[in-house]
């Protein structure tokens, strides 16, 4: 809680003297807010597919080797020590291969977030240029 008190006393602060140092900057500075919050939305959107799909994988390779864990004394008695290996090992890759997926998915919303930041950077400075020039 008190990292969102600080970030929006931040923000907060921060437009205000914008505002009062230069309104005619700030006004269409304040205009792109909702182009972060978009970008932002995207990176949130990814994290949680990742965590969720993440936590579903790997909540099925973890309950395959419980289940193998549980039952070693017939594993072992039947000599399937190979085959509870493959298995799980089967499980496992699936797992590897969905959290890579969602990575990459998280990737591209943190890459939305950072370009909707940068787009915000170019305006203004290219805004300043052109008011500097004149």
């Amino acid at each position: 809680m008190g990292h969102v008190i600080h970030g929006l006393s931040m923000a907060i602060s921060g437009f205000g003297l914008g505002f009062f140092q230069g309104w005619s900057l700030a006004l269409p500075m304040l205009l792109l807010c909702p182009i972060i919050v978009i970008g932002l939305n995207f990176l949130i959107k990814g994290m949680t597919q990742k965590y969720i799909r993440s936590a579903t994988a790997y909540a099925k390779c973890s309950a395959f080797s419980d289940q193998a864990m549980n039952a070693i004394r017939i594993v072992v008695a039947f000599g399937r020590e190979k085959t509870e290996l493959a298995l799980y090992s089967r499980y496992l890759g699936e797992y590897s291969d969905i959290a890579a997926k969602a990575s990459v998915r998280a990737g591209f919303g943190f890459g939305a977030l950072l370009f909707s930041i940068q787009i915000g950077y170019s305006y203004a400075f290219t805004i300043g240029a052109v008011w500097v020039d004149q």
